[in-house]
């Protein structure tokens, strides 16, 4: 199985922009799928093929625009769980043969933890398991989802983290020891890449892989940001069950700062992939990234934007 040309829904998004760039700069034929009503344009406009799609993302219309790629990569966010599910199939019924879905996880989806404090990732689940009957139903169909952790440099930017960058303030949850993987949303991208390269790989097929850019305590990035401000921050230490107990009364109101903030956590607590036998870094000939480097690049974009 050669991968050689990719339809990509979600360009223009937070990972989207990152994978499109990647699979141009991999010289992959890329087909981006866009809703009509969208304004946003996609980079590469002179290299990539743009085809809208309805609003409402019918079935028959996603079929036609997925017809003769090898590939589709999905990278809008898994709200409604009937646009993923009907993405898939139409994927699976226009003869695509390697099937990316927008896992992307800060935990892995599977977990009965996650599922109990945050809906999304019963959501994801039930996505993995329409892609199996898909693979049953269509025998060229295949699939292959990535739980990456937190997407670290965006995490780090936004405060979703609790590092506030630009109050030298962070939240530590815990005794701040535990170590959890994190990636940038380059190293998602370059990850999707690679799977898409080596689809003819059964370790690759209908599986989840775990990735990450390092594997790090809240500690370890305490020190990493203190030392690439030069200053010393403030550190709030936060009791972690209270933390989920009341974010979870919170999101069960319809907060969705709280559904965060429980996403957030469960990242914390539950987020160590190294030992994992579904740990793909050596599958995919990739190597940890150094937390340092990234943080000082990190800091220095906030401190241009502000």
């Amino acid at each position: 199985m050669t991968i050689r040309t990719v339809a990509l829904i979600g360009a223009t998004g937070k990972i989207g922009a990152f994978v499109l760039d990647a699979l141009v700069a991999a010289h992959f034929s890329v087909t981006v799928l866009q809703r009509a009503s969208s304004s946003a344009r996609p980079a590469h406009a002179s290299t990539i093929q743009l085809v809208q799609v309805p609003d409402d993302l019918p079935a028959e219309a996603l079929a036609r625009a997925s017809h003769g790629h090898d590939a589709a990569v999905i990278c809008i966010p898994l709200t409604d769980v009937d646009v993923h599910l009907r993405l898939a199939t139409a994927a699976a019924r226009a003869g695509v043969t390697r099937y990316v879905p927008a896992d992307f996880g800060s935990v892995d989806a599977g977990s009965a933890r996650a599922q109990e404090l945050v809906p999304l990732f019963a959501r994801k689940t039930r996505v993995r398991e329409h892609l199996d009957r898909l693979a049953v139903e269509h025998g060229g169909f295949t699939w292959t989802s990535i739980v990456s952790g937190h997407f670290f440099d965006w995490a780090l930017k936004s405060n979703f983290m609790h590092f506030d960058v630009r109050g030298r303030k962070a939240e530590i949850l815990g005794h701040g020891a535990q170590r959890s993987s994190l990636s940038t949303l380059a190293r998602i991208a370059d990850a999707t890449v690679r799977i898409l390269r080596m689809a003819e790989r059964e370790e690759t097929r209908n599986k989840v892989l775990f990735i990450q850019s390092f594997c790090v305590t809240q500690l370890d990035i305490l020190e990493a940001v203190q030392k690439a401000t030069g200053a010393k921050w403030e550190v709030e230490w936060v009791d972690v069950d209270r933390y989920i107990e009341e974010n979870k009364a919170k999101a069960d109101a319809g907060d969705k700062q709280a559904v965060e903030d429980l996403v957030f956590a469960l990242g914390v607590i539950d987020g160590d992939w190294e030992q994992r036998p579904e740990f793909s870094m050596d599958l995919l000939g990739l190597q940890n990234e150094d937390l340092q480097t990234v943080v000082d690049g990190v800091i220095k974009d906030v401190a241009a934007s502000s």
